[in-house]
């Protein structure tokens, strides 16, 4: 009877939470029309207001499920509000963007995920979306000369993302303030300004990558891992995940300096190395530093060779954040689901993605520096150096022999997982893992990755603009770049080991 009363009155809440958002939205909608303010302002009162009600709804729901459905009404609601131009006063601004619909989503999945083992993060998480990110376009918006910075797409402002990052901080002490008198989390000054620091540096750089609103998503899931992980965890492993914070910005910079990483780029390595080392320890780090050095050092090389395909190739030797995530992404998410759900397998399906990614950019860079006339994957016929999906013996022998470097730099830092289940066992499957990885891409790269022709030199290209023209797609799907097939190249890879130890 108490549980069936108290179901009831969370979802008499829920409604109340409900209506309490629609009128938001109506007042907001009439101030907009009375002073004709932009889309954009108003936008962000909504977004604080609603921000400050998702953190307090734990005081007051005992149950997920009200929260859960609330949010994912809304993520649709929104969604069709912008796809049909409603409520302009809240989705009527000058840039494409899905924010709104981001934002109760991103409530819904936490909620979901957090609800029974750590509301903090959750209320953490949320209230730094809804704040932090708020003074981000607020201040950048309003300042008077604004350093604008583009990193995939949406114009940002170095103003804006250092009053992120400063009022991402003291939300999350604040927050942790508040959760101690609310007997959700002891209080601790050295624990809330270390969750502060690490937490209010990753939501910043999510912030600083996103494009059409998906900071609503990237910056909370950032918050609520950090909080999830200083607060459950020893203090050997907070001053780890601390530790492997600065290194990877410190090696993010170098690599922005060195040019193997463009600002975007950068960014985003500073992202999966806080994740990956922090998470991992060195045993995680040191395969994915062997990747990106690696790969890195071997687009140096022969660059004078390589000059004639740079007007071929989608991207430069520089990385940038869609290389950055196409390639590393999935080991990411692979080191949370090993964190959250632990199993020493997941280690091997890790090295599978690393070897994928490693044997299709080795194959690439070293297939490049013979002369050998690459063949069709597919037909063998033979097609002009630099098209998708063309293969050399070269460029293969060179994708098995970065699949092996991996092998033995998760060897060298991992011995004993690998002697337990065989040595000859594991070399040879993650061996086999990178070129099944390499050989996907290539199919790919033969069918449905974009490919161009160039109107003026009558060149193929994976580029939509060459010799400053727009160039016409002659196979596969404009949609279909090369990134995308990176991801799914290490998505191959990794599945390829999971099904063998699963």
């Amino acid at each position: 009877m108490m549980n069936e009363s108290t179901s009831n009155q969370d979802w008499f809440y829920g409604l109340a939470a409900f209506l309490l958002l629609g009128f938001l939205l109506l007042i907001v909608e009439m101030i907009r029309r009375r002073f004709h303010w932009s889309g954009e302002v108003t936008r962000k009162i909504t977004h604080i207001g609603t921000g400050l009600l998702v953190f307090i709804s734990p005081l007051f729901l005992t149950s997920k499920t009200p929260a859960v459905a609330l949010g994912l009404f809304f993520t649709a609601f929104n969604y069709l509000a912008i796809r049909f131009h409603w409520l302009k006063g809240i989705h009527g601004t000058d840039r494409t963007t899905y924010g709104t619909a981001w934002y109760p989503l991103a409530f819904s999945l936490l909620t979901f995920l957090c609800w029974e083992n750590n509301k903090p993060a959750l209320m953490t998480a949320m209230l730094v979306l809804a704040i932090g990110d708020a003074s981000a376009a607020l201040i950048g918006g309003h300042w008077k000369k604004p350093h604008i910075y583009n990193l995939t797409g949406d114009a940002k402002s170095i103003e804006g993302s250092a009053g992120m990052f400063v009022v991402s901080f003291w939300v999350m002490v604040i927050s942790f303030y508040c959760l101690d008198r609310w007997n959700f989390l002891p209080w601790s000054w050295q624990l809330a300004l270390v969750t502060a620091l690490t937490g209010s540096m990753l939501a910043t750089a999510s912030e600083a990558v996103a494009a059409k609103g998906s900071d609503n998503m990237t910056i909370p899931l950032s918050v609520a891992l950090v909080v999830q992980v200083m607060t459950n965890s020893s203090e050997g492993f907070v001053l780890q995940f601390l530790f492997a914070t600065f290194l990877s910005l410190a090696v993010s910079l170098l690599s922005y300096y060195a040019r193997f990483l463009n600002a975007g780029g950068a960014a985003a390595a500073f992202i999966l190395g806080t994740i990956v080392f922090g998470l991992g320890g060195w045993t995680w780090a040191a395969p994915i530093l062997v990747f990106f050095l690696t790969s890195s050092i071997l687009s140096r090389l022969g660059k004078n060779r390589k000059q004639q395909y740079d007007l071929v190739f989608e991207k430069s030797s520089t990385r940038d954040v869609g290389q950055v995530i196409a390639n590393g992404g999935v080991a990411g998410i692979i080191i949370i689901l090993s964190f959250y759900y632990p199993n020493q397998n997941w280690y091997f399906v890790f090295l599978g993605v690393l070897a994928a990614v490693t044997s299709d950019t080795w194959a690439t860079e070293i297939g490049v520096w013979f002369t050998a006339t690459p063949r069709n994957i597919l037909n063998f016929k033979k097609v002009e150096a630099g098209t998708s999906g063309g293969v050399t013996l070269a460029g293969t022998t060179g994708g098995a022999l970065g699949a092996l470097c991996i092998a033995v730099s998760g060897y060298a830092v991992n011995r004993d997982l690998f002697l337990k289940s065989s040595l000859e066992f594991s070399f040879f499957w993650i061996i086999l893992a990178g070129l099944i990885g390499s050989t996907v891409d290539s199919i790919l790269g033969a069918t449905f990755q974009s490919q161009y022709l160039c109107e003026r030199c009558k060149k193929v290209t994976e580029r939509k603009l060459h010799c400053d023209a727009r160039s016409t797609l002659i196979r596969g799907w404009e949609f279909f770049h090369n990134d995308r097939v990176n991801l799914i190249c290490g998505l191959s890879g990794g599945l390829a080991l999971y099904l063998i130890f699963y």
